[in-house]
């Protein structure tokens, strides 16, 4: 905004002043709607939905271990709590 006085002068020396003026005032313009509405509309027509990750069944033996360590985990913290509770 502050080179568009420099831009509307018709004072001496604003015949060297306006191109620069013009020239900086375009590239502002054009940059800014460059990123505000042509590079988000080139996104949405390259961008894909991600694939998501192929899931598997856990094999049992891992999943009984899995189930050993849990109970086990959960028997130690609610031991732990309780150390620490008020009443």
């Amino acid at each position: 905004m502050g080179l568009v006085p420099i831009l509307i002068t018709n004072d001496v020396g604003s015949e060297t002043q306006k191109p620069i003026a013009t020239v900086v005032i375009g590239g502002i313009f054009t940059s800014t709607m460059l990123t505000l509405l042509i590079l988000p509309a080139v996104y949405r027509l390259f961008y894909k939905e991600p694939k998501p990750y192929p899931t598997r069944k856990i094999p049992n033996r891992f999943q009984r271990k899995f189930q050993e360590v849990r109970k086990h985990a959960r028997r130690k913290f609610t031991d732990f709590k309780g150390k620490f509770e008020r009443g």
